[in-house]
C-alpha cells in the first residue's frame, strides 16, 4: 500500500511539479600519508519536487527565516540530508531541514527546507 503512496506522489510530483537534483558529497577525509585532505566526490540524485512558500505564521526568523522555501519531493533513492544541495530551477539552494512522510514504515515524500 505504502509503495503504491510512493508512486502515486511521484507520478503527481512529475506532472505537477519540475525536476530536481540533489548534490552531495563525499571522501573529504584526510591521508593519514600526506596530512592532506583527500578528493571529494560529487554525488547526484535526481527527482521531482514542488517548491512552495512558507505561510508568515511558519516562519520564526530564526528556524524558518524569511525566503526560505518548502519542497515537497519524491521518494528519492536516499533520503535527503541536512547540508546536502539542491537545484531547483536552475539555482542551488542548501537543505536545512528534512521531514518524511511515511505510511506503514515506508517513506512516501520529502519535505525539505531549503534556503539559498
Amino acid at each position: 500500500m505504502s509503495v503504491d503512496l510512493a508512486l502515486t506522489a511521484s507520478r503527481l510530483l512529475a506532472q505537477y511539479g519540475e525536476a530536481i537534483t540533489f548534490t552531495y558529497y563525499t571522501g573529504g577525509t584526510l591521508d593519514p600519508d600526506t596530512g592532506r585532505p583527500s578528493t571529494e566526490v560529487e554525488n547526484t540524485i535526481s527527482g521531482y519536487g514542488y517548491p512552495a512558500n512558507y505561510h508568515g505564521f511558519e516562519i520564526n526568523g530564526t528556524a524558518i527565516k524569511d525566503g526560505d522555501i518548502k519542497l515537497i519531493c519524491e521518494k528519492v533513492s536516499s533520503r535527503p540530508q541536512i547540508g546536502w544541495f539542491v537545484t531547483v530551477d536552475s539555482k542551488r539552494y542548501r537543505v536545512m531541514n528534512v521531514k518524511k512522510v511515511r505510511r506503514s514504515a515506508e517513506d512516501i515524500v520529502y519535505i525539505c527546507q531549503i534556503r539559498s
